[in-house]
């Protein structure tokens, strides 16, 4: 599932080439910044399940023991 919103890129969200809209970043990845081309995504040993999230902050650090490549 792609989440779209109206307008110019917002926090959580970046343009793709081919997409008339903005799109949702994925899980594992966020963008803080507007108008980005793509989305960042979370340092390692940590991560998000949300979508569009808009502060690297909001990665959570993995508990020990697991992975996420």
């Amino acid at each position: 599932m792609t989440l779209q919103v109206s307008g110019p890129a917002q926090p959580g969200y970046y343009t793709e080439d081919g997409f008339p809209e903005p799109v949702a970043c994925l899980p594992g990845f966020y963008q803080d910044e507007t108008e980005a081309s793509s989305c960042k995504q979370c340092e390692k040993g940590k991560y998000c399940d949300e979508l569009n999230l808009a502060d690297g902050k909001d990665c959570a650090t993995l508990l020990p023991g697991h992975n996420c490549d």
